[in-house]
C-alpha cells in the first residue's frame, strides 16, 4: 500500500530550488521522505514534491521564467538556495518568490544556508548602506499578500541580519556545535598528541561559539583553552591584526583550530595562521568556517598552502551551506583531503520538515 502524508493545514510540501540547487532538492526530498519510514519515528511520513523553475533569456537578454502551478497552488512551498548574494542570485530569488506567489502557493518559506549579502550587514561610512534589510523588503514586496512565513539561514554573520525583520521572520540555525565536533575529531585523527587550542578572529566569533563550546566541553568532559585576535577593521573587506589576547602560552606545540563564520578571500585566515605558528609556536593550524565562500584568490591561495611543505594552514574545513560540489576550482583541494566538508543537508532536511509541520525549530538551533 502506498504511504501518503496525513493532512497538513499548510498544504503539501514542495521544494522550489533556485538554479544550481536542483540536485540538492532531490537529496532533501529523499531525506525528508525517509524520516517517516522509520518504525520508531514519532513524526508522520511526508510526501515531498519538487517544482523546478526554468530561468530563460529572451533575444533581448531579458529574463523570463517558466513554472506552472503543479505542486505550487495550495502547497507549502520552500524555496531552496544560498548566497553569496550576487545580482543574479538575488534576482533569481525574487523571480522565484514572485512566480510561487503568482501560482497561488498557500505558504512561502525560504532556506538559504548563507544569507545573501551577509558581509553588508551594517552601514559603512557615509556611502555604504546595510543590504540585508533591503533584500528582505524586496522579498516581502514580491510575496504580496501571501507573505514570507519564515526565512531560515545558518550561522548569520551578525545579529543585525536577524534584526532586519520583526517577529522571528529571519530564523537563524547554528551549526557551531556540529562543526566544532567535526573539526576536533579531524584534528585528533591527524595528531592525537598535540593539545587543542581554539582561536577566534574577533569577539563576535567567540561569542557566537560560546554556547557550542560550553556544550562540547560538558559532553566530553574537557576544557579547551582559547585565544582571540585583536584586529582593526577598515571596512567589510580589509582588516589588520594588531595583537592576540587570551591564553597565548597554551598555543606553543598545540593544534590550533581557528573558528569563524566564513572564509571569503582567505587572506585573513592565512595571516592569522602565520602568526600562530611564527610568533606563538603552534604545531599545526586548522581553519574551520561555516560558509566556504572561497572567492577571488582563495582557491589559489589554499592550493598553494596545500602543496607547501612550510604551510601555515594545515587543514581547511567548511560546511556546504555554500555548495562545494560543482566548483571545479575546489575539486583538487577536496580530492587531496586538504579541504574537508561537513554536509548540513541532514540538518536542512530536518529543519524543512519541522517548519512544514509547525514544530519548533528553536529546539535544534
Amino acid at each position: 500500500m502506498e504511504t501518503r502524508s496525513p493532512f497538513n493545514a499548510n498544504g503539501g510540501l514542495t521544494l522550489v530550488p533556485l538554479p544550481g540547487f536542483e540536485e540538492i532538492a532531490t537529496e532533501l526530498k529523499n531525506l525528508i521522505e525517509a524520516m517517516g519510514e522509520r518504525p520508531s519515528h514519532k513524526h508522520p511520513y511526508t510526501d515531498v514534491d519538487i517544482a523546478i523553475p526554468k530561468f530563460l533569456l529572451r533575444p533581448s537578454d531579458e529574463t523570463y521564467v517558466e513554472l506552472d502551478n503543479k505542486h505550487i497552488c495550495g502547497h507549502d512551498c520552500m524555496i531552496v538556495g544560498s548566497g553569496p548574494g550576487t545580482d543574479q542570485m538575488i534576482m533569481s530569488l525574487l523571480w522565484g518568490i514572485g512566480y510561487v506567489t503568482g501560482r497561488h502557493a498557500k505558504r512561502i518559506s525560504i532556506v538559504t544556508g548563507y544569507f545573501p549579502q551577509s558581509r553588508s550587514d551594517a552601514d559603512e561610512g557615509k556611502d555604504v548602506l546595510a543590504l540585508p534589510p533591503m533584500i528582505l523588503t524586496m522579498a516581502r514586496a514580491v510575496a504580496d499578500d501571501t507573505g514570507i512565513h519564515r526565512w531560515i539561514c545558518a550561522d548569520p554573520h551578525s545579529k543585525q541580519i536577524t534584526m532586519a525583520s520583526v517577529g522571528g521572520k529571519i530564523t537563524p540555525i547554528y551549526l557551531t556545535k556540529s562543526l566544532l565536533t567535526f573539526a576536533y575529531e579531524a584534528a585528533k585523527r591527524e595528531d592525537n598528541e598535540a593539545p587543542i587550542v581554539l582561536a577566534f578572529p574577533d569577539d563576535t566569533a567567540a561569542k557566537r561559539y560560546e554556547p557550542a563550546i560550553d556544550l562540547f566541553e560538558k559532553t566530553n568532559g574537557i576544557k579547551l583553552p582559547f585565544v582571540k585576535v585583536d584586529k582593526r577593521r577598515k571596512n567589510s573587506n580589509v582588516s589588520e591584526i594588531v595583537g592576540i589576547k587570551g591564553n597565548t602560552r597554551k598555543v606553543r606545540g598545540s593544534y590550533v583550530i581557528m573558528l569563524d563564520d566564513e572564509a571569503a578571500t582567505g587572506g585573513s585566515l592565512i595571516n592569522m595562521a602565520e602568526r600562530m605558528k611564527k610568533r606563538y609556536g603552534a604545531k599545526k593550524v586548522m581553519a574551520c568556517v561555516t560558509h566556504g565562500v572561497l572567492c577571488g584568490k582563495a582557491p589559489a591561495l589554499f592550493t598553494d598552502q596545500s602543496k607547501s611543505g612550510d604551510r601555515y594552514v594545515d587543514h581547511l574545513i567548511t560546511t556546504d551551506t555554500v555548495p562545494i560540489k560543482g566548483r571545479p576550482e575546489l575539486e583538487a583541494l577536496v580530492e587531496s583531503g586538504y579541504l574537508s566538508v561537513y554536509s548540513w543537508l541532514k540538518d536542512m532536511a530536518w529543519i524543512i520538515y519541522r517548519n512544514h509541520w509547525d514544530l519548533l525549530i528553536r529546539e535544534i538551533r
